[in-house]
């Protein structure tokens, strides 16, 4: 998990939507709270978002049930796993050819495993 500050304060949901467009993804946010620290933690944070106490907002890929409802004291953002992970594949790609040389490292990029219907 990542803790930074934003330049100005945004409400929830303007940070929910700048996450997604961002991220190019849809979100799922809960939380009224204004928001200038963001913790972050790609892939299935949610087990990690009750340590956060000092911040407005917390961006992660999976939150459970149970943890949007433990979450009454800050922002949740959920992006899903694939748009939390992705931003990151090319440098872990980067270190992974370099410390292990005779390894091909094919980055996967094929965007979400699923379909989403409403």
């Amino acid at each position: 998990t990542r803790i930074g500050t934003l330049p100005q304060p945004m409400s929830a949901k303007d940070f929910a939507t700048h996450v997604a467009r961002v991220l190019d993804t849809a979100v799922r946010y809960s939380g009224d709270k204004e928001v200038q620290t963001v913790a972050v933690c790609g892939g299935s944070g949610g087990d990690f978002m009750l340590r956060c106490h000092d911040a407005d907002a917390y961006v992660t890929g999976e939150v459970r049930h149970h943890e949007w409802l433990a979450a009454d004291h800050l922002n949740v953002i959920e992006a899903g796993p694939y748009a939390t992970e992705v931003p990151v594949v090319d440098t872990l790609a980067a270190w992974l050819t370099e410390a292990f040389p005779d390894l091909t490292v094919i980055p996967y990029r094929d965007g979400e495993p699923y379909s989403v219907v409403k």
